[in-house]
């Protein structure tokens, strides 16, 4: 009987060691898992035009980009914003403003900018102060949005108002 048990424990002990150690491998230290870190991300609403149309030299004009939250990120760097405004005329009316416009001729006779970026949770006011040797008549007041990757790709968005300044 003994000779039975041990010629079963000859065949056995070997076999479970041999499954422990395979099962002791499978259950060795986890792979280091690499943590992913996000961010909040704010996207920027369309540029809010005050409502006042006429201005006067020297009044000053804060145009606001309003931000929202955006998706999540995980990239290493946030997206470049810069808001410009550009004022130029004066025309002596909005039709001549228009077909100026539609030439692609008017030149700036003031500008103003600002910065900021889509990691950043508050909204962008651009102030453009007039300036206090304005003539009187038709403006056009623009604005072009820039937003610039990390890697350097560029995407924009513009709009534009008609203004009048008065003396």
């Amino acid at each position: 009987m003994f000779r039975g048990l041990r010629r079963l424990a000859v065949m056995v002990v070997p076999a479970l060691l041999l499954m422990a150690g395979v099962v002791g491998g499978c259950g060795g230290s986890p792979e280091p898992v690499e943590e992913v870190v996000t961010r909040q991300t704010y996207e920027f609403k369309s540029a809010e035009f005050p409502a006042q149309d006429a201005w006067k030299p020297g009044d000053r004009i804060d145009v606001t980009w309003p931000v929202e939250e955006g998706p999540l990120t995980a990239a290493a760097a946030p997206e470049k914003v810069v808001a410009r405004l550009e004022l130029a005329g004066p025309y002596d009316s909005v039709e001549s403003l228009k077909q100026a416009v539609d030439a692609g001729v008017p030149s700036p006779v003031a500008s103003a900018a600002g910065s900021t970026d889509t990691w950043t949770g508050t909204g962008l006011t651009v102030t453009l102060t007039l300036p206090g040797d304005l003539r009187p008549g038709y403006y056009n007041l623009s604005q072009r949005t820039v937003f610039t990757s990390p890697d350097g790709g560029e995407n924009s968005a513009g709009g534009a108002k008609v203004i009048r300044v008065e003396p």
